[in-house]
């Protein structure tokens, strides 16, 4: 007689079967809606990988990020990393750049990075973790496929695992960011925000933060360089010498 199955699975009633095929569907179909034209970043002459507009993460009022996607993805041209600008829940915009398993900084902290590599940038690099797989694509900071069809996530990761020759967990990059938030930075509410007024002048709209982007992305690209003792960055960073690593302290990396 055949043994019972009694994997996780298996023990799934068909009412569960069915509850997770519904939301799975879904979220396939609230991917396809967020979903924009791949028009450039204003300019950078950058067609981006993806474009979204999420209802939750649109902003209130009038002003230039009306006509803003609340999500872009590209791959930066000068260094290959994948890059993203995301509306915050509070409503101001995010950058961040991702970098491979076998980047000299994949898996620290952003309080454990380089000094330097805040230079010249409007907000501090304050993010730091792995590739957010279980969120939603059109809200995740995570990798995005130019296109909607093609290898399965597990197919990515193993294939940066394999050539990184090592395991950083589920993640297909490492990603390091900053928020545009500081005092004199305008802060479009969200319904969701809970914040009663905006706290500076000046709006940071994508334009302007995919230039910030830009030079993180050079940074991470030179200091990666500089510690494998590879050929100099072909971005531009914003000083001639690239900064050196420190020695790793505990806690550095998560």
């Amino acid at each position: 007689m055949a043994k019972k199955p009694t994997g996780p699975r298996a023990r799934l009633s068909a009412a569960d079967i069915k509850r997770l095929k519904e939301a799975a569907a879904q979220e396939s179909r609230n991917a396809q809606a967020a979903r924009q034209d791949l028009v450039p970043i204003v300019g950078s002459g950058i067609v981006p990988d993806a474009r979204y507009d999420e209802r939750s993460l649109r902003a209130y009022g009038q002003g230039p990020w009306k006509n803003e996607s609340t999500k872009v993805a590209w791959t930066d041209p000068a260094t290959g990393y994948p890059c993203i600008i995301l509306r915050q829940r509070t409503g101001e915009l995010g950058g961040y750049v991702g970098v491979e398993p076998s980047h000299a900084l994949a898996g620290w902290m952003a309080d454990a990075l380089p000094g330097s590599i805040n230079e010249g940038l409007h907000q501090n690099v304050s993010y730091s973790a792995a590739c957010q797989e279980k969120v939603p694509e059109r809200m995740s900071i995570c990798h995005v496929p130019p296109r909607p069809i093609g290898p399965s996530q597990d197919q990515h990761r193993e294939r940066a695992q394999a050539s990184a020759g090592q395991d950083h967990g589920n993640d297909l990059a490492w990603w390091f960011g900053m928020v545009m938030n500081g005092p004199q930075d305008y802060i479009p509410r969200l319904a969701t925000s809970g914040i009663g007024s905006a706290r500076g002048p000046i709006y940071r709209d994508e334009a302007f933060v995919c230039a910030q982007v830009t030079a993180l992305a050079g940074k991470l690209k030179a200091i990666d360089d500089q510690a494998k003792g590879g050929a100099a960055s072909t971005a531009s960073p914003p000083r001639a010498e690239s900064p050196s690593l420190p020695a790793p302290r505990l806690g550095d990396r998560a």
